[in-house]
C-alpha cells in the first residue's frame, strides 16, 4: 500500500499543478483530457502500478485527443508500414 502511495505521489503532485494554470490551449486541454482517461482508474485498481502502462495509456488518449481536434501529435516517429 505504501508503495502505491509513493508512486501516485508525483502524479498526483502533477496533475495538481497542471489544473493551477490558465492555460485553454488545444494541447493543454488534451493533456487535462488523458489525465482523466476512464482506462486509468483500472490501472490505479491493481496492486502493483505499472508507470509504463499509464504513460502509454495517458500517450494514446493525448493523441487520440489530438487527432480529434486536427492536431498533429508532438514528436515522435511513426511505426513502420509494411506492404503486403
Amino acid at each position: 500500500m505504501i508503495v502505491r502511495f509513493v508512486l501516485l505521489l508525483p502524479v498526483c503532485v502533477l496533475a495538481a499543478c497542471g489544473y493551477g494554470g490558465s492555460d485553454n490551449s488545444p494541447q493543454a486541454q488534451c493533456e487535462r483530457q488523458a489525465r482523466d482517461d476512464p482506462a486509468l482508474e483500472d490501472v490505479y485498481h491493481q496492486p502493483w502500478v505499472d508507470t509504463y502502462k499509464v504513460k502509454f495509456i495517458i500517450n494514446q488518449a493525448l493523441v487520440k485527443c489530438l487527432r480529434q481536434k486536427g492536431l498533429a501529435p508532438l514528436g515522435g516517429v511513426e511505426p513502420v508500414q509494411v506492404q503486403k
